[in-house]
């Protein structure tokens, strides 16, 4: 007879509790209609036949929980135990998969942030097109992705990753083509705003990308990443007549890049971290001598973050992200900070260009809503019919600080950036965050922004 009981908050047996351990019998896996068994397991820290402490149990689920939500497959998962006897325990993994096949029309903004784009409401900063995007092709955790794209800028590409491509799923490999095009792009930066150059009917930017990279993962946490790259790039004469340094003297420039990435991902949840911690680098080189041009640089990017919970309602997280780029790069291969999350919260209006730069965060979130769940009647769309949510509130403070060696006319630069304010942050499924910011910088200028990731 199998007893079976989440481990989580119930009183184990008073005869199991002198148990030192307990040994893994088996391991069943219910709800997986697409996935492979495999790719679960793959993140489980237990397997058949393994031998637990007693006192480690309750850690081990726990993190195999958030490994397993952490592979973006599943909208939820859960892990109880069964214990056969006083020895032997089978482990269930409750799962409900995700919707994984997503064809659909593109509508979204290209700019620094929304914020700025809201500014201007410029609608010919805008995409549109379809793609077809395939999260878990063949139940694999393969990844596959068309999208053909038109409006600021015209693009065409494909994707496919495989991660597990060994017996022992630690080697991954994948491949991508991207061309695109734009009537305009961004030429340089002054007065700490972009600079843009448009022509038409013609296309001073167009690009032709091709990459290839192998992944190896020799622990669950920790990854390794080796990636090739061919590009070749077209820009008009009026291009470089504007910014001589945008790319290099010449119109077309081809060129092999080779980049290495090293990441180590110990957070609980890594679509919005309340616990534990995460650090990345990477070192790429861009240019070696294949063609004839001025193509020669390299950069060095990397970042730290640490999430403490202080309770069960506080919670306090810290980051810090580095650029450094070498050989004097063109503007095209420049740092900025101002971009997407790589901002100083109360700069979102701004751009600020340089050869490196350096970015600390850090935040205080309370949380007013536990994490719940809403049920609702949708029995033809099982995969939407549970919605978890929470909100949290917090207070925040941001430094940050751009070396520019003179190339750009940015008063900004060159000088340590800071600013603060306070937060509500609204959680959800399918990695959906909205933040609500109040934000004061260093200029004393004041401002609400919305952002759509986690801060940190």
């Amino acid at each position: 007879m199998i007893i079976s009981f989440s481990v989580f908050g119930q009183k184990q047996n008073t005869a199991l509790k002198d148990s030192a351990y307990v040994i893994v019998a088996e391991i069943k896996i219910v709800g997986n209609k697409t996935t492979k068994p495999e790719i679960i397991r793959r993140e489980l820290l237990f397997h058949k036949g393994d031998t637990i402490l007693l006192n480690q149990l309750d850690r081990i689920i726990e993190t195999s929980e958030n490994n397993v939500f952490n592979t973006a497959l599943f909208v939820e998962n859960k892990i109880n135990v069964a214990y056969i006897n006083d020895k032997y325990v089978q482990f269930i993994v409750f799962v409900k998969e995700r919707w994984y096949l997503w064809p659909g029309i593109i509508f979204k903004i290209e700019d620094t942030n929304f914020n700025t784009w809201w500014l201007t409401k410029d609608w010919q900063r805008l995409n549109y097109g379809f793609f077809v995007r395939h999260d878990n092709f063949r139940g694999r955790k393969e990844k596959l992705a068309l999208i053909v794209q038109n409006g600021y800028t015209e693009q065409f590409g494909i994707m496919y990753d495989k991660p597990y491509i060994n017996k022992s799923k630690t080697i991954g490999a994948g491949a991508s083509f991207n061309y695109l095009r734009n009537h305009q792009i961004t030429i340089n930066t002054n007065g700490n705003k972009r600079v843009f150059y448009r022509e038409f009917p013609e296309y001073p930017f167009k690009e032709v990308k091709a990459e290839m990279d192998v992944t190896y993962r020799p622990k669950i946490n920790n990854r390794h990443n080796v990636k090739v790259e061919y590009l070749d790039i077209l820009v008009s004469d009026s291009v470089i007549l504007s910014n001589p340094r945008y790319l290099s003297p010449n119109l077309t420039t081809r060129f092999m890049g080779l980049h290495y990435y090293y990441k180590s991902d110990f957070r609980d949840n890594q679509n919005y971290p309340l616990r534990g911690y995460y650090f990345d680098i990477e070192a790429g080189w861009h240019g070696f001598g294949l063609w004839k041009n001025n193509i020669k640089n390299g950069f060095l990017l990397s970042q730290i973050k640490y999430f403490l919970p202080l309770n069960e309602r506080f919670f306090f997280s810290q980051g810090f992200r580095t650029k450094v780029t070498f050989n004097n790069p063109g503007y095209y291969f420049l740092s900025s900070l101002g971009y997407g999350n790589i901002v100083v919260r109360g700069y979102e209006y701004y751009v600020i260009t340089g050869q490196h730069y350096g970015l600390f965060k850090s935040q205080l979130r309370y949380n007013i809503i536990k994490p719940s769940k809403v049920s609702l009647p949708l029995k033809f769309l099982d995969k939407f019919s549970t919605i978890p949510y929470a909100f949290y509130v917090g207070l925040y403070f941001d430094n940050g600080y751009v070396w520019d060696n003179g190339m750009m006319n940015n008063s900004l630069a060159n000088q340590w950036l800071y600013g603060g304010g306070i937060s509500i942050d609204f959680v959800t499924y399918y990695d959906f965050v909205l933040r609500t910011e109040f934000s004061i910088n260093k200029q004393n200028e004041k401002g609400i922004y919305l952002h759509f990731v986690a801060p940190i």
